[in-house]
């Protein structure tokens, strides 16, 4: 099973098992290295078919697979798979916008709301001064995100908000990988 951004090969998918009339039988999971075979077991004469559960945002190539003998193996490619990116170091309310190239940082926090024609990302950190998001995974360094954050600063009985980096956004360097958590990257 492979990634269509970038050609890795991914684990962890559930990939279902379905009678003619579509009801799920039994799911698996795609091993490590995302190998594409899988079993079944207690299976009597099918047809059957087999398919990856996808979000709904992701595309499976090919969609589905009849099984009509077993073993088969199928080869399944995703498009569409989401990554996982944590910024840790935050004071905990702290405002973290994710966005790609292209897209200036404005110096106070974006509204984002339906209907809005802005491609970012955001979540506040929590009380661990972490922030976890789901991203669409990128293939090339040229998609490479940006972050930039606001920091709650109490003063008397107000809070403010400090802008960092002050001006522009820091690059993160590296790929948010298909089906992966990429960690490492601090609050600025």
């Amino acid at each position: 099973m492979l990634a269509t951004e970038n050609g890795a090969n991914l684990s962890g998918v559930p990939i279902e098992l379905r009678d003619q009339n579509g009801k799920v039988l039994q799911t698996v999971m795609s091993s490590t290295g995302g190998a594409y075979s899988y079993t079944f077991s207690g299976l009597f004469a099918g047809p059957y078919f087999v398919a990856p559960a996808l979000g709904r945002n992701q595309t499976a190539g090919p969609s589905q697979s009849l099984v009509t003998t077993l073993p088969k193996e199928v080869d399944f490619t995703i498009q569409g798979l989401l990554g996982t990116l944590t910024v840790s170091g935050c004071v905990p309310g702290t405002l973290v916008l994710i966005t790609p190239p292209g897209i200036p940082a404005p110096s106070a926090p974006p509204t984002i709301g339906v209907g809005s024609n802005t491609t970012a990302y955001s979540i506040v950190a929590g009380s661990d001064g972490t922030a976890t998001l789901n991203l669409p995974a990128q293939s090339s360094s040229a998609t490479a995100y940006y972050l930039t954050t606001w920091k709650p600063v109490a003063s008397g009985n107000a809070i403010t908000y400090s802008r960092r980096p002050e001006t522009g956004s820091t690059l993160l360097g590296g790929l948010v990988s298909p089906g992966a958590t990429r960690t490492g990257d601090t609050c600025p």
